[in-house]
């Protein structure tokens, strides 16, 4: 699938290819209800989910008008049954009749203020999680109803999984798919509670 792309929205790369992977694994989970994406940038995520399942509700969120707009181009382009929302994370949504079943692929670089200081702002809402690296995932975790089940890419720049089974008691957390690089270990967990 060809997808286009604009400037300041998120490019599928390897974690995106990695969160496909591993929902693909998991499409059980997704394919009863479907899902919904915070994040969606251009939508290669969703987009390729969808493809396998019939039924259910897909919503892409994202923070970035820009990224909003494009996913939504190209949901029409694959023909992929997706609504996608400005806004940041799920907020504006009553919890009712949404799926439970959520996809996140957060901004996990620590904060460096050396680079910082080079990235443009879509960039930095994009690439960088907090000080740590964790804290816009944490952050999202703590806004989910309970049940659900979250699909998140975590960086071993930012945490180790000990760590993030310490800081997060309320999930049981579960890698579903890891690639290895020179420089670190991207894992797409699953968290469920």
């Amino acid at each position: 699938m060809e997808f286009e792309y604009t400037k300041g929205v998120y490019a599928p790369r390897e974690d995106s290819f990695l969160t496909v992977e591993g929902i693909e694994k998991n499409i059980d989970v997704v394919s009863k209800d479907g899902m919904v994406e915070v994040g969606v940038g251009s939508g290669y995520v969703i987009i390729n989910i969808r493809k396998y399942c019939d039924s259910g509700i897909f919503v892409g969120t994202d923070i970035n008008f820009n990224a909003a707009r494009q996913a939504r181009t190209n949901a029409i382009k694959h023909g992929a049954d997706v609504h996608v929302i400005c806004c940041s994370f799920t907020r504006p949504f009553r919890r009712n009749g949404l799926p439970r079943i959520y996809v996140f692929n957060p901004p996990y670089l620590p904060s460096d203020p050396e680079v910082d200081v080079n990235l443009t702002d879509d960039e930095l809402i994009a690439l960088v999680g907090g000080e740590k690296g964790t804290e816009v995932m944490e952050d999202f975790l703590k806004e989910l109803p309970s049940p659900s089940v979250a699909f998140c890419i975590v960086s071993s720049l930012a945490t180790t999984l000990e760590d993030l089974e310490r800081s997060l008691k309320r999930w049981s957390i579960t890698v579903v798919a890891e690639r290895s690089f020179s420089f670190e270990r991207l894992w797409l967990v699953r968290f469920s509670d």
